[in-house]
């Protein structure tokens, strides 16, 4: 009898040192997550911004006129990258901001002046450069939605994740 009770309270110990490791690392990823995913929405605040004052050197220095189409798509997004669920709209953020900008880098490349200008040259460099910190950015919050997702499906547990409406993150391409 008492064999099965130091079974007992073994298996049930083990269960409890296995939920609180899990727990941990659900914790973990989920604050880590937390973290890409504002890095995320700064990065893409950034290239929205330099995309702004691209415009409006367009307007205001070199004389060359971007479409309603461009200005609307660039507010969109803007007003997408202040929602509360800014991460699932990431994707879509990023189509626009990308857009945008192959349509006014076509635009600039016309003007030989634009070109040479050194504002310009800084802008596409930091907007370069903001694609590749993006990139760099969502493949670490992919990895860790892939841990976070891991362990919330973790099969002794996945239940008790599911009382407490914990969901599966999605990935960003």
């Amino acid at each position: 009898m008492q064999l099965w009770l130091i079974i007992l309270l073994s298996v049930i110990g083990a269960y409890l040192l296995i939920l609180v490791v899990n727990v941990i690392f659900v914790l973990s990823f989920y604050s880590i997550m937390k973290k890409h995913d504002r890095a995320i929405q700064i990065i893409l605040k950034t290239k929205y911004d330099s995309l702004k004052d691209l415009i409006k050197k367009m307007d205001e220095n070199w004389d060359i006129e971007v479409d309603t189409e461009t200005k609307h798509l660039l507010d969109e997004a803007g007003k997408l990258l202040n929602d509360k669920e800014f991460i699932k709209h990431c994707d879509d953020i990023k189509k626009k901001l990308s857009y945008i900008n192959s349509q006014l880098s076509a635009l600039c490349e016309e003007d030989e002046r634009v070109v040479a200008d050194n504002d310009y040259i800084l802008i596409k460099e930091n907007v370069s450069q903001l694609d590749n910190v993006y990139r760099s950015n969502v493949i670490m919050f992919n990895a860790d939605v892939l841990g976070f997702n891991y362990w919330v499906r973790f099969l002794p547990f996945r239940y008790l994740w599911l009382l407490f409406r914990i969901k599966l993150k999605d990935f960003i391409s």
